[in-house]
């Protein structure tokens, strides 16, 4: 049993409660919250607030009880049991209600078997527990229930008197702090007098009672002049705390989520009752508060003011809660800058009472301090303080995950942390220039951190928690994931770098963060983090599906996270590994805490987004940077384009807000035609991290990231790097570059409009511009200098011209391969179709084995015509047909057929195919664009998003999403929803159980197989063909019109007679040589 210097259960009340909840009459309650059955409403004696609190048995628990007077008019005045004080009105909407002396009539309205309480609007529980004023009285946490307890009057003087002992030792702080200036020579009590330090114990504390000084302070005396701490006692209850800057204030000038208050903990924890006598050893500075706030659980304390307000000499404090953790909130006022937090002293600090748990100091531990500590700790958390980041854990977990060392890992995520905030610019050794030197490549910024903000960071992680997020004054990981997140040491190949970093990185993203990019510009901090760290490649999309989206005309907005993330790391991969701009993100960030980014929900304006993004990077930069903006789609002009990013938003970018950005941009003279081709995983890297051996990769395996750009080659501005030197070869529309050199390569089409860039050897230019036949090709030095690149038939060599009819041989095998005699399979081409390149590859190959070097341009050229036509001329291969069945089997995953199951769409190996295997395809107004229609159960595919599993459960199309069912040009299908937004494609996650989820198209788990398994009587057909234009013109299946009708690809009807290219003749495309 604790001990109490006020002992409430001396005085003797019993309660009996109730097992049931009656109509209210007069008389003591628990007032039990509809928001949960174990939340009783309470008063924060300390702060007068009105709140809701585990309910608890005992006699301490005398705050959770309410002595309600019932009026005949429906009214009631409810009065605290321990304090004596009754809830007061409010009238502000979500305020907290308080206490005090004055009575106040609350209205009592009857909702079934609960009640409402009413003085301005409802009182109501909300989800921070605490009782605010809230109007809807529909809403449950809005409902009481009226427990009855049994306690009779002289119960509730004998707890009220309690209460005023209490208040008389709180109001006589200064009698207190006099008279124990008598015994010690200090204001924080940790020296005693010279007349009393030799004096025995008895006699001490005989002269000390004579005072009027409690037991407990004379017991404090005689420890301190005995020196009779307990293990590691002293440690803990006396200490130089530090000044910290005021966490919320920081937060919008450096456009960042707050950081923690939580930046001096006690290692004391107590329990409800107890009593703690604090000794502050100095006056508290103006310009400072001080307080000592109470912390239950993981929850964050989330005002300087929490707590009880100290000042210097004797204070006290009641713990209200069972096990509450006690901080010292020591908040500086700095955010002016007209004092630095090296202004204010550490305050020594001393404080008795409760029991002392410890924690682990980065600046006063070792790691055998650490096992030694760990097993000192008696409180359910344990807490770890490091430079930069502090970490809220599970003891239980961390004497399992890291029983002997923490320090390691505490290292990292200050070093984590550190990065971020100098990437910032808001550290002084940045704008000192001490960050200059690899591998931080950081100038510039301003001298913030820690001169006048100084807060550190709080992490949790432990038993209750779920998910992994950020929020105002925390990052949350589920309690089990210390291995994953906490315990760093090279070694440890569970360690995720990623999931802190990005966590982390939500909590400084907002100078940056634009419409879109909330789970994006933070893995700016996420690579950041890979790439210091030593160990892994970067991650994000490739510069192949850039140029994809950039020839689809995909604007900014619309890109997937993956690839998103990717421009925020092409900016530091030229400006700072590189070495081109060592001020670039520091000054960029600067920049946009001057003039911020604004991204209200629901309209957006670009202008002031997006646009405004790009004008601060020129800025930044002191570059035109308008091509890299252009080709990741910052200037297409959208109108309303809908975005969902934790919120609703509509973006607009009109064509005059793009035409003005660009004007000013351009005034920059240096033209930065190089930043779009840059890449870190073009070649190996070593470790970094103290292991042999090179970086891992991720999500792109190493070569397939491009074969040109990595970002040595760019450092001193590509001076030094070789200079590109190249021919062409071209099968219909792919190009494939022979020769060395270089960094990238781009194609401009017949009015010198940039239509294709790639930093690989073999890529893509549009159909239009292949069928032109009218472009040119430059190879892009990494200096920005351009070198033209002409046919290998106009001056290749032999050996070059072989290479390009290789490479055409290559591409028909792979048409070729394609072949289905049965026509099931979706794609694929009808054997007859193919005749003709057959032929042409026989050819080839007979002259390749004859050694008939004369002839290989023009068969190549033969061939690529060809295949041109195959890949635009749409009826050649199996189409779709609306009403028939189909499987569909993964690409990656080959056995894995999608299944509509109980618990969502999934993948099963199978070789029955039974009717929940089977789907079918219903067709809409727009080509290509289909409702997924599961045969067994007759229900269609529903929403997509990220990793959440993708169910079948709608019954009409009402409540169906429609989907895109494109080619990837294998054989293979994708089905991306028709908002076509970032990780909207349907996929097999091998590591969720084979769940479908969304993910993006670039993985091979996205690509499908699709056969048909029956056909319908009544079949409509809609052709699907290989990459191309859909003509959405004619059926198949339709009657052809008496008379020829003719279109151009644009789905345009034309008389006239057609010159060379391929047009839409009645119903099918015809190549005019």
């Amino acid at each position: 049993m604790r001990k109490k210097d006020l002992l409430l259960g001396a005085l003797g009340f019993l309660l009996g409660c109730s097992s049931t909840f009656a109509q209210p009459s007069s008389g003591v309650y628990r007032l039990v919250a509809g928001r949960g059955t174990d939340m009783i409403m309470a008063e924060n004696y300390e702060t007068r607030g009105v709140v809701c609190q585990t309910k608890q048995e005992g006699t301490v628990y005398a705050h959770q009880y309410w002595e309600v007077s019932v009026a005949d008019n429906n009214t009631c005045t409810v009065r605290n049991v321990y304090t004596g004080r009754y809830i007061q009105p409010q009238t502000g909407t979500s305020q907290m209600f308080q206490t005090g002396d004055a009575q106040n009539s609350l209205a009592l309205t009857a909702k079934g078997d609960k009640w409402l309480l009413k003085s301005g609007s409802y009182l109501h529980c909300d989800a921070s527990y605490n009782v605010v004023n809230w109007w809807d009285a529909n809403n449950s946490a809005s409902y009481w229930t009226f427990e009855p307890v049994t306690m009779t009057a002289d119960e509730i003087s004998a707890a009220r008197a309690d209460y005023q002992a209490y208040q008389a030792m709180t109001l006589d702080k200064e009698g207190y702090t006099a008279k124990l200036t008598k015994y010690f020579s200090d204001a924080a009590c940790t020296t005693l007098n010279a007349a009393y330090a030799g004096s025995g114990d008895a006699e001490l504390k005989a002269a000390m009672a004579a005072d009027g000084l409690p037991a407990a302070l004379q017991q404090m005396a005689v420890k301190v002049k005995n020196r009779s701490w307990g293990t590691r006692e002293q440690e803990f209850r006396i200490h130089d705390y530090k000044p910290y800057s005021d966490a919320s204030s920081w937060a919008g000038p450096l456009h960042t989520n707050p950081y923690s208050y939580m930046n001096n903990p006690t290692g004391l924890y107590a329990h409800t009752g107890d009593m703690l006598y604090v000794f502050v050893g100095g006056d508290v500075p103006e310009g400072a508060t001080l307080y000592l706030g109470g912390q239950l659980g993981f929850d964050p304390i989330r005002s300087r003011n929490t707590g009880t307000e100290l000042q210097k000499g004797f204070n006290v404090v009641r713990c209200t809660q069972d096990e509450m953790m006690f901080f010292v909130l020591y908040t500086v006022n700095t955010v002016d800058k007209t004092k630095k937090v090296a202004d204010f002293p550490n305050l020594r600090i001393h404080i008795e009472g409760g029991v002392v748990t410890g924690y682990w100091d980065k600046e006063r531990h070792t790691d055998a301090d650490y096992v030694d500590l760990l097993a000192l700790s008696t409180h359910p958390n344990f807490i770890v303080k490091g430079s930069r980041h502090i970490w809220h854990t599970t003891t239980a977990h961390m004497r399992t995950v890291m029983p002997n060392k923490v320090k390691q890992g505490i290292d990292w995520w200050d070093e984590m942390t550190r990065y971020q905030q100098e990437l910032m610019g808001i550290c002084k050794d940045v704008a000192d220039g001490k960050r200059a030197a690899a591998p931080d490549n950081l100038t510039g910024g301003e001298d913030i951190y820690p001169t006048y903000f100084n807060n550190l960071m709080w992490a949790r992680c432990g038993d209750g928690l779920s998910g992994l997020y950020a929020t105002h004054y925390l990052t949350n990981y589920y309690g089990g994931s210390e291995n994953l997140v906490l315990n760093y040491y090279p070694e440890n190949n569970d360690f995720d770098v990623w999931a802190p970093a990005h966590e982390t990185g939500h909590m400084n993203q907002e100078a940056i963060n634009m419409v879109g990019t909330t789970e994006a510009s933070n893995n700016l901090f996420s690579n950041l983090a890979l790439f210091r760290t030593g160990k892994h490649m970067s991650r994000g999309g490739k510069i192949s599906t850039v140029m994809r989206q950039f020839q689809q005309h995909v604007p900014w907005v619309s890109h997937d996270i993956s690839d998103m993330m990717r421009m925020y790391w092409q900016l530091y991969l030229y400006y700072h590994m590189a070495g081109n701009n060592k001020a670039f993100y520091p000054t960029l960030f600067k920049l946009l805490r001057e003039d911020p980014i604004y991204r209200p929900q629901g309209k957006v304006d670009a202008a002031r987004e997006s646009l405004h993004f790009v004008e601060k990077c020129c800025e930044a930069a002191g570059e035109d940077l308008t091509e890299f903006f252009e080709v990741w789609g910052f200037f297409e002009p959208i109108n309303d384009v809908y975005c969902g990013d934790y919120a609703d938003f509509y973006v607009t970018a009109k064509q005059e807000d793009i035409d003005a950005t660009k004007a000013r941009i351009k005034t920059y003279k240096k033209k930065n035609t190089v930043l779009m081709f840059i890449e870190d995983r073009i070649k190996a890297i070593p470790r970094t991290d103290g292991i042999s051996g090179n970086k891992v990769t991720y999500d792109v395996p190493l070569g397939q990231a491009g074969d040109l750009g990595h970002y040595t080659e760019f450092v001193n501005g590509g001076t030094d790097s070789p200079v590109a030197s190249y021919v062409y070869g071209r099968v219909a529309a792919t190009v494939t570059m022979q020769g060395t050199g270089g960094v990238g390569f781009k194609v401009y089409d017949s009015v010198d409009s940039l239509v294709a860039f790639s930093n690989s050897y073999t890529f893509d230019i549009p159909m239009e511009t292949a069928q032109n036949g009218t472009f040119r090709i430059v190879a892009v030095n990494a200096d920005g200098t351009e070198v033209a690149v002409s046919s290998v038939g106009q001056s290749g060599t032999a050996e070059q011209k072989l290479a390009a009819l290789n490479k055409a041989l290559e591409q028909a095998d792979t048409y070729l391969n394609l072949k289905d005699e049965t026509q099931t399979k979706v794609g694929y081409y009808k054997g007859e179709k193919l005749r003709h390149l057959q032929e042409l590859v026989t050819q080839a190959r007979q002259a390749v084995t004859d050694g008939q070097s004369a002839s290989y341009v023009q068969l190549t050229e033969s061939l690529s015509a060809e295949i041109l036509l195959l890949k635009q001329t749409a009826d050649l291969t199996i189409p779709i047909v609306a009403g028939s069945y189909y499987s569909w089997k993964n690409y990656q995953h080959g056995r894995y057929s999608m299944v509509n199951g109980s618990g969502g769409v999934v993948n099963n190996v199978t070789t029955n195919l039974t009717d929940d295997y089977l789907w079918t395809f219903v067709p809409t107004t727009t080509p290509d664009l289909y409702y997924l229609k599961n045969k067994g159960t007759g229900c269609y595919v529903g929403s997509i998003s990220q990793s959440v599993p993708v169910m079948a459960e709608a019954t009409d199309t009402a409540d169906a999403v429609k989907y895109y069912v494109l080619p990837v040009g294998d054989g293979t299908f994708y089905m991306q929803a028709e908002t076509r937004g970032g990780y909207q494609v349907i996929h097999d996650a091998a590591s969720q159980g084979h769940q479908t989820v969304g993910w993006d198209v670039g993985s091979e788990a996205s690509h499908w197989y699709i056969t048909l398994v029956g056909t319908a009587a009544s079949a409509t057909l809609e052709t699907v063909g290989m990459p191309g234009i859909s003509t959405g013109i004619a059926e198949m299946g339709a009657k052809a019109p008496a008379e020829e009708v003719m279109y151009d690809l644009s789905g345009r009807r034309i008389s006239r007679k057609p010159v060379h290219g391929i047009y839409i003749v009645n119903g099918k495309k015809v190549f005019v040589r």
